[in-house]
């Protein structure tokens, strides 16, 4: 029986997925077989597993720093916001059912439950500890009763608790106190200290409020983390876009911030690499007319954002900065936006009987059929014209099947493309448009280089090293520094 963590939080964002990543590459340097839990996440950005079914991409990172191929069993229920308060329910990788919150609540305790359960078991009988995380915070009153994220999860983990404040925003002290007190008395036995994050200042002005937690509620501080800059951890949700700075550079990427964006991950390589500027823009705003390149990102309701990019005049946007020789790229929902066509089969965004008239920059048509989601890694060559001749890995997650005139993007020995035949994607007559199902395409050190290169003209030049691979590797080091800094490996016996 594996020995198990846990890391709830006084709030959303207060840095629980961060010391779940950070403990799980800090037990892996240390040579523990540690193994990242999360029961219940809500994330548009996700992952295909080594199962074939989606998890949040935090899970996957989790995994990858414990040195794990990414399972269904890291994140056994996933949720994915669709719009007008109704969700998509992921257990164990495949699509249980779209409901709203209140339809949720009422079988949660069922299969999501039952999920939950069986991946605790499988993943105690295979590791020496889980490193789980709660969802928000485990002191929600109003729901404590179905909540599946938190205590009920370390309780079922037997788990030692560690409540975690960002201390940051003011209000951490009363945050961590009410947090525990709120807790049923079985549950609160399972906390064994607290930990203050993103913290700036002198640390000995913290003393007397630390000493009346430790006496009031009888347990220990574990430690206080200031703010740690060099750990990398990719987006998990809006809030990171918000957050995002574009950065400065000689290239310039554009990519449209669609209302219900869904993977923006994809794009994080290029942030990352020095000399690019990423900008996410809102539809509201105006397209910057020197981008070297435009890109669509992935939907969760491909229509309905197709609809709105039309009613702000993006997609007139759009066509004339392709028609002026600009670079269009779409990925996933953004491919399939840049076709001719769309038709919603299951008449969730659209009626089946009238097909949607997409930008008309790619010869392509896109069917939603009443069929299972396409969830699969790909592998393959890329063909165009320009970046052709560099292999790739990525992943798929697409409703869409796409009928195409044009030459492919790429042309896959693993996967399913266009329509299950390995043709992904579609190019345009002049190459300067393209779009493609992979996502984890600019993951791909080559590709990203040589797109790079391609739409600022040569004026990039590769820094000589993988930035991607660089962090990851830096984030071992980092993750030792932070964690020994706290009590936390002494908790866990390390």
């Amino acid at each position: 029986m594996a020995r198990a963590l846990m890391f709830v939080g006084t709030c959303s964002n207060s840095g629980k997925s961060f010391l779940t990543a950070a403990t799980c590459a800090y037990l892996r340097a240390e040579g523990v077989d540690a193994a990242p839990f999360k029961s219940q996440n809500m994330s548009l950005n996700s992952y295909v597993a080594v199962e074939g079914g989606e998890i949040a991409v935090a899970q996957a990172f989790q995994a990858r720093l414990a040195g794990l191929e990414p399972s269904v069993h890291h994140n056994p229920v996933l949720l994915k916001p669709k719009g007008e308060f109704k969700s998509e329910v992921i257990v164990h990788g495949r699509p249980l059912d779209t409901m709203s919150y209140s339809e949720y609540r009422e079988i949660v305790l069922e299969e999501p439950w039952q999920a939950v359960l069986e991946s605790i078991e499988l993943l105690t009988e295979e590791h020496e500890v889980i490193v789980a995380e709660g969802a928000g915070s485990p002191a929600e009153i109003n729901v404590m009763d179905t909540d599946i994220a938190n205590m009920r999860v370390a309780e079922e983990l037997g788990a030692d608790v560690i409540i975690v404040a960002d201390i940051s925003r003011g209000g951490a002290f009363a945050a961590v106190y009410g947090t525990y007190e709120l807790l049923p008395e079985r549950w609160k036995r399972l906390v064994k200290g607290f930990v203050f994050n993103k913290f700036l200042g002198d640390e000995s002005l913290l003393k007397p409020g630390i000493e009346f937690l430790e006496e009031k509620l009888g347990i220990r501080h574990l430690g206080t983390l200031g703010y740690v800059e060099d750990f990398w951890m990719p987006w998990e949700d809006s809030e990171a876009l918000r957050e995002h700075v574009p950065g400065s550079g000689n290239v310039e990427i554009a990519v449209v911030r669609l209302p219900r964006i869904a993977n923006f991950t994809d794009f994080e390589p290029l942030a990352m690499e020095p000399g690019v500027r990423l900008e996410f823009v809102d539809p509201k705003d105006s397209l910057p007319e020197d981008a070297d390149a435009v890109v669509i990102p992935g939907s969760r309701t491909t229509v309905l954002d197709l609809e709105e990019l039309e009613r702000h005049g993006v997609t007139d946007e759009i066509k004339s900065y392709a028609r002026d020789g600009g670079i269009v790229v779409g990925v996933c929902g953004g491919y399939q936006m840049l076709g001719e066509e769309l038709v919603d089969m299951t008449g969730e965004e659209a009626d089946p009987e009238e097909p949607v008239e997409g930008i008309g920059l790619l010869p392509v048509k896109t069917v939603f059929p009443n069929a299972p989601k396409v969830t699969v890694r790909s592998e393959g060559e890329v063909v165009h014209p320009e970046l052709g001749g560099v292999r790739v890995e990525g992943f798929e997650i697409h409703v869409g099947r796409t009928e195409s005139e044009a030459e492919p993007f790429s042309v896959l020995e693993k996967g399913y493309g266009n329509a299950g035949d390995g043709r992904d994607g579609a190019v345009s007559w002049d190459g300067r448009v393209f779009g493609t199902y992979l996502h984890g395409l600019f993951f791909n050190r080559r590709f990203r280089w040589r797109f790079l290169r391609w739409v600022s003209g040569g004026r990039w030049r590769p820094p000589g090293r993988d930035v991607v691979k660089e962090a990851f590797e830096r984030n071992l080091e980092v993750a030792r520094k932070a964690l020994s800094s706290t009590e936390i490996p002494e908790l866990l016996g390390v």
